[in-house]
């Protein structure tokens, strides 16, 4: 057991108990050597006395006394598989007799109606060729990044790219959300939760490359003039051609008419633009299984289940649109727009189909190299997974909240969620020699999110 089993040792109390401690022993696992496969393939890190998590507004959960880091590797299966088996041994607080409660929910399958009405018939005709449409669509776009389609060169990418070295130094930040917020969001405009998670990044995005260009008069990760291309090198050369009677910058105040909420832009003039016509795209997990959610570990290990237990992910492509909206709920419509036209379509489900009949055929590192070369041509990568309801314990110790990290990723940030008993962890990574503040571009997530409640707050009045 002490081959799995780790509590770590010569560090102060005071030390163990900073704010940020937690998020920097996560960090630095993720850099940390691979597991060694001369043992079971997952560790567990005991961290006695840390402080609580970061909480944004009145999310903040109850203190934790101590944190327990689990360690896996991924070949031992997906996200959903990991938390069912780790929710199958808690139970609930209120009732230690009881598991969790499981929300799943069962897949719509596509096919033409049963109804002889010809109207319901040619309309049932008319879903599955836009869904075979959307399909072609999605599968033409992963082949052309496979081949030369690649995001713009901004500062979210590494100097060294494509791909960033996984001994890189990580920066990891988490915050707290209040699920309730995100739940009004997605009510207000009939969405998901992922499509306000998506738009949150997006929005966080568009302030962040704003920022940053107002700062240093270009997109580019501080390379030397010679190193400057592309996208980036356009608008370093327009902010050295602005003209002197032009003002430097610009300042936009909107007051929404149906309720009072303000949205303020500051930045170089014509930069929002040139910052709009970005090509930044995240690779965005999907489970394939035929029910979504967490599952029952028993159901996941019946033979011929359709929600078997190991790596039944594929992923998608996702564009996001970089603009500055007037109305911040505008930006989760959007994000709803593309998510429905991906979702209507075999795209996900394609990536695995195709792994897994590469990978059958003997050509494992064809398949390594085919995913490797997808994930390094976009920018980054944005997870979602869902958690219990009700708040659980494990060995009677109550759960105060929890986020999941995925380590080895070739790519300079990425963004998870996980829901848990009514609040959200929100997780921001990023590769420090890329993006060295990876809590700013958390804030702005926040930040976002209450401009998308007051905009909904004023929609319902």
């Amino acid at each position: 057991m002490d081959a799995l089993v780790f509590e770590p040792s010569g560090i102060s109390k005071a030390d163990m108990a900073a704010p940020d401690f937690v998020d920097n022993y996560v960090s630095d696992l993720a850099t940390a050597p691979p597991i060694s496969l001369a043992c079971p393939l997952w560790e567990c890190h005991v961290l006695n006395g840390t402080s609580s998590s970061t909480a944004a507004g009145n999310a903040a959960p109850a203190a934790a006394a101590a944190h327990l880091v689990f360690r896996t590797h991924h070949c031992l299966g997906d996200g959903i598989s990991v938390m069912s088996l780790l929710f199958a041994c808690t139970r609930q607080t209120a009732n230690p007799e009881k598991q969790p409660s499981i929300l799943n929910r069962t897949r719509k399958s596509e096919t033409l109606a049963s109804s002889t009405t010809p109207i319901s018939f040619l309309k049932s005709v008319l879903k599955m060729l836009i869904f075979l449409w959307n399909t072609i669509r999605g599968i033409t776009c992963l082949v052309a990044t496979i081949l030369w389609l690649k995001d713009s060169d901004t500062v979210l990418k590494g100097p060294d790219h494509p791909g960033v070295d996984r001994q890189q130094q990580k920066r990891l930040v988490h915050t707290i959300i209040n699920m309730d917020d995100m739940r009004f969001v997605k009510n207000a405009v009939g969405g998901t939760l992922n499509d306000v998670l998506l738009a949150m990044v997006d929005a966080s995005l568009h302030r962040y490359l704003q920022g940053r260009y107002h700062k240093a008069t270009d997109l580019s990760p501080n390379p030397p003039p010679a190193a400057v291309s592309g996208d980036c090198k356009e608008l370093q050369q327009e902010a050295h051609n602005t003209k002197p009677n032009e003002p430097d910058e610009i300042s936009i105040n909107v007051q929404d008419t149906r309720g009072k909420f303000g949205v303020h832009v500051c930045g170089r003039k014509k930069s929002s633009s040139k910052v709009e016509k970005l090509r930044v795209r995240t690779v965005a997990m999907e489970n394939i299984r035929g029910s979504g959610g967490l599952q029952d570990l028993a159901a996941m290990m019946k033979k011929g289940s359709n929600v078997r237990w190991g790596n039944c992910i594929g992923f998608w492509l996702f564009p996001f649109s970089l603009k500055h909206f007037s109305d911040p709920l505008d930006r989760v419509r959007t994000a709803m727009k593309v998510s429905n036209r991906i979702k209507a379509s075999f795209e996900g489900r394609f990536t695995f189909w195709f792994g897994t009949l590469v990978s059958k055929c003997g050509m494992p590192s064809m398949m390594k190299m085919l995913t490797r070369r997808e994930i390094t041509q976009t920018t980054l990568l944005v997870s979602n997974l869902p958690g219990p309801v009700e708040q659980i314990m494990l060995g009677n110790n109550p759960i105060v909240h929890m986020f999941p990290v995925v380590a080895g990723i070739p790519q300079s940030l990425c963004v998870y969620m996980q829901s848990y008993f009514g609040k959200v962890a929100l997780v921001v990574m990023s590769a420090k020699h890329v993006i060295p503040d990876p809590e700013t571009l958390s804030q702005y997530c926040v930040d976002a999110l209450q401009e998308m409640k007051k905009a909904a707050v004023s929609l319902k009045a």
